[in-house]
């Protein structure tokens, strides 16, 4: 009696046109999400609404762009939220972005009467949703009665913004999101800058990371 060593099974493999359609399929959908990403992470859309919010970390050049759309669409009030500052704590008096990002508006000729700061508390993680807490808090403790606002974020921040916003203001409000651009680089080829390349990078794990694991 014979005891069978090994076993002949037939195998598929591909062949050099099978792979190189393969590396074809790869190179598209890579190609793809190249020219998507940018614009999907930096996102714009603004509903009605008569408050506007802004990110107080935004550059100055950025600054101007949210006072044009405040007076552009005729906005009642402009809050500016924010997180305690990284650095220069000690030798500036803000001791937020909230705070900086709000004399900053000022600064370029905003209404001192309808700009507003909502500075958040220190938090180790979730500074976004933070800081949309406390706007929302702000927005309770001077009872505002609409119930729409538009935020105004920068660059491809935008997106992760949008969704934290809309998680700490719940379904009672609808809110709508509107962004200026880096002008660090080109957002049509954002993979020709470091800063593109990084921004990219970070927002685009940052933005899995709120969609999938981010709980309140």
């Amino acid at each position: 009696m014979k005891i069978p060593l090994w076993n002949r099974k037939m195998r598929t493999r591909l062949t050099i046109w099978g792979k190189l359609l393969v590396i074809l399929i790869l190179f598209l959908l890579f190609y793809i999400w190249m020219r998507n990403i940018h614009p999907f992470l930096s996102k714009n859309k603004p509903v009605q609404a008569d408050i506007l919010v802004a990110e107080g970390y935004i550059p100055d050049y950025a600054m101007k762009d949210v006072i044009k759309e405040f007076n552009k669409n005729h906005y009642h009030i402009l809050v500016v939220s924010g997180n305690p500052v990284d650095y220069g704590f000690y030798y500036t008096k803000f001791g937020n972005t909230a705070d900086a990002g709000r004399v900053t508006l000022i600064k370029l000729g905003m209404d001192s009467t309808k700009v507003f700061s909502a500075p958040a508390p220190y938090s180790k993680r979730d500074r976004t949703y933070a800081a949309a807490l406390s706007v929302k808090h702000f927005m309770d403790s001077i009872r505002v009665k609409s119930k729409a606002i538009n935020l105004y974020s920068f660059g491809c921040h935008a997106r992760r913004s949008w969704l934290l916003y809309k998680k700490a203001f719940g379904h009672e409000y609808q809110v709508g999101v509107l962004c200026s651009y880096k002008n660090t680089y080109d957002p049509n080829r954002w993979w020709r800058w470091s800063d593109g390349v990084r921004e990219i990078t970070d927002e685009s794990v940052a933005f899995i990371y709120a969609s999938i694991f981010f709980r309140k």
